[in-house]
């Protein structure tokens, strides 16, 4: 997939999207990315934008995200949970990797989270529940120590309303 004279950007883990969606510039393509089929339906049926699968769990250096390299502008991540979140958090996971084969030499991974009263995520990783303290810290960590550059953004309630996304909501 390409855009002449465009953006590229892969909304990783979009589920259901949100109202950001429609915010998008005209000169952006955004491209949906999720581990299961459903949310990939929706969003093209409420969207119009195209998806792609991918699985954050593999493991062993495998390439798993379907662009050629250097593709892409822009690598969204909005609200990660469960197994993205902890693939994220993790030194040396192959989608750092992968994020670098697929984005151009001055694209950007852009993480964006909801901020917890405490300041730690739950997660549901197979049958196990993680506690993640401040897990957008420890994504910043890990992107740095992967050598990347990534703009996190933390928003309140009410940003995250404006936003429009579904599973921030719950």
């Amino acid at each position: 997939m390409s855009l002449e004279n465009g953006r590229l950007y892969l909304d990783l883990g979009i589920g259901k999207g949100g109202q950001y969606i429609k915010n998008d510039p005209t000169d952006v393509l955004r491209i949906g990315g999720d581990s299961r089929q459903y949310p990939l339906l929706y969003i093209k049926g409420e969207y119009k934008i195209p998806g792609v699968r991918f699985d954050a769990s593999l493991n062993g250096g495998k390439t798993f995200l379907p662009f050629a390299d250097g593709s892409l502008n822009r690598v969204d991540i909005f609200f990660p949970h469960n197994t993205l979140l902890e693939a994220l958090t993790i030194s040396n996971h192959p989608l750092w990797t992968e994020f670098g084969r697929i984005l151009q030499p001055e694209g950007s991974v852009q993480a964006t989270f909801d901020v917890p009263q405490d300041g730690t995520r739950q997660i549901k990783v197979g049958k196990r529940l993680i506690d993640i303290p401040h897990p957008e810290t420890r994504l910043w960590r890990t992107a740095t120590d992967a050598g990347f550059s990534v703009n996190i953004k933390k928003l309140n309630a009410e940003e995250v309303e404006k936003i429009g996304s579904w599973y921030a909501r719950r």
